[in-house]
C-alpha cells in the first residue's frame, strides 16, 4: 500500500508492479487504485471523490485543503489524488556518465572557483564548488547547501569572504534570487562575476561535454545525496534559439539551485583571469 512517490524517491519495485498491472496483471496479482484523471484540477472537488472514497463523510474538505497548504500542489496530486508523475521525461544527464565521474575524493592541486545560487521560493542557499586543474580536468561539488529558513543568508558573505583569499572566482547567476547577496559581497571587497544567460548555456553545455569525455569528476552519490537528487532530477529547457540549454526540475518540490551553482562555479573556473596560487607566489 501507498501513494504515487516523488521522482526523487527509489520506487522501482512500486512502479514495476504498477506498471505490470496496467499492463494486464499476472497471476496472484491483485491491484487497486484511486487517482484523479492526470490533467485534473487540484482544486476540483469532484477529483477529490474520484481519488478518495472517504470524502467528503470521512475526509473532510478542510483536511484536504489543509493538506494542500503544507505539502503544496505537486505533493498533493501524489498524496491526496493518486496521480502519478509522467515517467516519460528522461533525465538531462545520464545516470550512467554522471556514475562514471565518481571518486571517493577530491584531487588536491586545483584552483578553486564558487557560484552561489538560491532556490526560486528562497528557502534555500546553496554554494558548489569547482576545482580546475592545469591538465584541463575539474571536479565539482556542493561545497554548502542551508535552509534559509533556519540560517537565513547573512552567513553567506563570511563563508565566502574566509575563503576568498584562495578562490579565483565567485559567481552569482543574474536571474537568481541570489542576486540579493551581491552588494554585501562587493562591500568587503570581493568580486564577483554576474552572469548571463548566454553564459548559463554555455555551462550547462560544458557540463555535459565533458562528462562525456571524462573530465569531470564529483564525489558519490552517498556522499552528496542532495546534489544527486538534483542530477537525477533535472532536465532541460531551451535558451534562446541556438540550441543552447538551461537546467530546469521536474516539479515544484524538486531543488536544482544545488546542481546550478555547481555549473556556474564550473563556468567561473573557466572564464575568471583571477589565479590566487599566482598572487600568492607573488606575495611570499
Amino acid at each position: 500500500m501507498g501513494t504515487p512517490l516523488k521522482p526523487s524517491d527509489p520506487y522501482e519495485v512500486f512502479s514495476t508492479r504498477r506498471d505490470e498491472a496496467l499492463k494486464g496483471g499476472s497471476a496472484g496479482l491483485l491491484y487497486v487504485e484511486f487517482s484523479a484523471d492526470k490533467d485534473a484540477n487540484s482544486d476540483d472537488r469532484r477529483q477529490w471523490a474520484v481519488a478518495n472514497p472517504s470524502y467528503p463523510h470521512r475526509t473532510g474538505e478542510s483536511a484536504i485543503l489543509r493538506m494542500k497548504k503544507n505539502l503544496g500542489d505537486d505533493s498533493l496530486r501524489r498524496e491526496g489524488l493518486g496521480i502519478w508523475d509522467e515517467t516519460t521525461i528522461s533525465s538531462a544527464i545520464d545516470p550512467r556518465l554522471w556514475a562514471n565521474g565518481t571518486v571517493e575524493t577530491r584531487a588536491d592541486g586545483g584552483v578553486i572557483s564558487f557560484c552561489i545560487d538560491m532556490s526560486p521560493d528562497r528557502s534555500a542557499l546553496a554554494i558548489g564548488a569547482c576545482m580546475k586543474y592545469l591538465d584541463g580536468t575539474a571536479h565539482i561539488e556542493l561545497a554548502e547547501y542551508r535552509d534559509t529558513k533556519k540560517h537565513g543568508t547573512a552567513w553567506d558573505a563570511d563563508w565566502i569572504e574566509q575563503r576568498w583569499p584562495k578562490t579565483a572566482a565567485v559567481v552569482i547567476d543574474a536571474q537568481s534570487p541570489a542576486m540579493v547577496l551581491l552588494p554585501e559581497l562587493k562591500s568587503r571587497g570581493m568580486k564577483v562575476m554576474v552572469n548571463t544567460i548566454n553564459g548559463m548555456g554555455q555551462a550547462c553545455g560544458c557540463v555535459l561535454d565533458m562528462l562525456t569525455a571524462g573530465t569531470l569528476k564529483h564525489l558519490s552519490d552517498a556522499d552528496q545525496p542532495q546534489l544527486a537528487t538534483a542530477v537525477a532530477n533535472a532536465t532541460t529547457r531551451p535558451i534562446g534559439k541556438s540550441g543552447a540549454f538551461g537546467w530546469n526540475k521536474t516539479g515544484s518540490d524538486i531543488d536544482i539551485s544545488l546542481l546550478v551553482a555547481c555549473t556556474m562555479a564550473l563556468q567561473g573556473a573557466w572564464i575568471t583571469r583571477r589565479n590566487p596560487n599566482r598572487w600568492q607566489h607573488v606575495m611570499q
